[in-house]
């Protein structure tokens, strides 16, 4: 991302590994199918690779095996400039992870 003057900001995302606990996830839009947990994993590489040749840097926090949906932790702010925004979990249930 350019500040405008030339000079790049650095771009740090912030991932987690999937959860072995990811079939049991709250689907919001779509109807429920049997999740591939391997595949889920490929995919989740595949994204974090695509970050990372965008020039961001990619941090991955460690699998929390009990949370299902925890590997959504990127979409849950932005911070840029000393700027946070902060979007809210949907629903209740994934808020806590």
């Amino acid at each position: 991302m350019s500040t405008g003057r030339g000079h790049r900001l650095p771009t740090i995302v912030i991932t987690r590994a999937v959860s072995c606990a990811t079939e049991r996830c709250e689907p919001s839009y779509l109807q429920r199918h049997p999740i591939d947990l391997a595949l889920a994993r490929g995919q989740h590489d595949v994204h974090e690779q695509a970050l990372r040749d965008a020039g961001c840097e990619v941090r991955q926090l460690a699998e929390q095996p009990d949370w299902a949906d925890s590997v959504f932790v990127e979409d849950t702010a932005i911070v840029l400039k000393g700027v946070v925004v902060s979007a809210r979990s949907n629903p209740d249930g994934i808020a806590q992870q």
